[in-house]
């Protein structure tokens, strides 16, 4: 355990260095309050451009705080999740071809110890930036538009966020299996689509879909009962989750080497 937090210090002050710190959830915040300001002027702007006839009025229905808020969450499972996984792609595997992991791990560190850190560090970014980008959204939304129950916010964001943490868990642990960083996003990525794949072919898919999480949270945002069961998913996410991680750390504990010659053999 004190291994663990002694690596854990050492990971917090590498974002700390690299400014993932203050980018990250920088981004997810203007990703936040990018959506309630675009709605709410979106008449004025399309009225700016000079390209309708003279006299033209644009009436757009007024969106709920809900839909807003959903609109939100899509805009993170996008582009937040593309920058969660640029800010944790190289976690591991570019230790290995630095000899940083070699060096820590001839010390009395255990590989779970390790792998724990890294996971930890990567979700006390992943987190907090949720949080802000998502806390924006909300601030300005209300703002903006129209007042909308706490109690249905935090409960959409807490749903949500399963899914961000298991992506990120999942890049985490895909840095430990391959090689280079960019075969490690390029994985995530990879999976996060055909997850989305998933739901749209399947719509029964929510016992073994994380991605449904934002659907659910989406239903909750608008005041709609969803089609599915929130609860058995984000069972189901967390279970997951669990098992992925519980493979890297079996895997890292079999892995026979961590000098740089010898990255990704087991």
């Amino acid at each position: 355990m004190r291994n663990t937090l002694i690596l854990f210090q050492k990971e917090w002050m590498e974002l700390i260095r690299h400014y993932k710190w203050l980018w990250v959830p920088l981004v997810f915040l203007l990703l936040g309050i990018s959506q309630p300001i675009t709605m709410k002027f979106l008449p004025d702007i399309l009225a700016s451009t000079g390209s309708l006839p003279e006299g033209t009025m644009i009436q757009l229905p007024t969106p709920t705080s809900g839909e807003i808020l959903g609109q939100v969450l899509s805009q993170f499972n996008t582009v937040g999740i593309l920058l969660l996984v640029l800010a944790t792609m190289g976690t591991i595997s570019s230790e290995v071809r630095s000899g940083v992991a070699g060096a820590i791990l001839t010390k009395p560190v255990s590989p779970a110890s390790y792998l724990a850190a890294k996971w930890a560090a990567a979700m006390c970014l992943t987190i907090p930036a949720f949080s802000i980008g998502y806390a924006g959204a909300w601030y300005y939304t209300v703002q903006l538009f129209e007042p909308i129950s706490a109690f249905v916010v935090l409960t959409a964001a807490i749903v949500a966020l399963g899914w961000f943490c298991f992506i990120v868990t999942l890049a985490v642990v895909m840095s430990l299996w391959l090689a280079s960083g960019a075969a490690a996003a390029f994985s995530t990525l990879a999976i996060a689509l055909l997850f989305g794949l998933l739901n749209l072919i399947w719509k029964d898919s929510y016992l073994l879909n994380p991605s449904k999480l934002i659907e659910g949270a989406q239903y909750m945002l608008m005041e709609q009962p969803p089609s599915f069961s929130v609860g058995v998913t984000v069972f189901m996410t967390l279970l997951l989750s669990g098992l992925l991680f519980a493979i890297g750390l079996w895997s890292a504990t079999k892995r026979q080497s961590w000098l740089p010659a010898d990255k990704g053999s087991y």
